[in-house]
């Protein structure tokens, strides 16, 4: 998949990402998200023919961080995989008073075609 634009904000910084494509040639993403407005987050994200155009990505949290920190304790730490032809699970942590905490997200995108998780699925933590 060529073609896609950086992951961009103007108020935020997107670090340490790592993608993967499906056998749809869907790319499934994971990155860390910091902002002055709020803790460091773990989000994820699929560039499909749903993804708005121009070509573009659909970025969800997964978890939101506890604490703020400005210390350089992050790394790229995480990774996405294809799950399926048409799902992708992706490791990531944020960090929380009680300390680090690692997660295991399951995503997908409903779609028309019936692709994706079931309906009842939502993003799995």
């Amino acid at each position: 998949m060529t073609g896609r634009p950086f992951v961009w904000s103007p108020a935020c910084a997107w670090q340490y990402g790592a993608a993967s494509p499906n056998d749809l040639q869907e790319l499934g993403i994971a990155a860390f998200y910091f902002c002055d407005s709020q803790s460091p987050a773990h989000a994820v994200g699929i560039a499909d023919a749903y993804a708005p155009g121009p070509p573009g990505w659909s970025m969800f949290y997964t978890r939101l961080g506890g604490v703020s920190t400005k210390t350089m304790i992050w790394g790229d730490y995480i990774r996405v995989r294809a799950a399926s032809d048409h799902a992708f699970a992706a490791t990531g942590y944020t960090l929380q008073p009680s300390g680090n905490q690692p997660h295991y997200t399951l995503f997908s995108r409903p779609s028309p075609t019936g692709r994706g998780l079931p309906s009842n699925a939502g993003i799995w933590k």
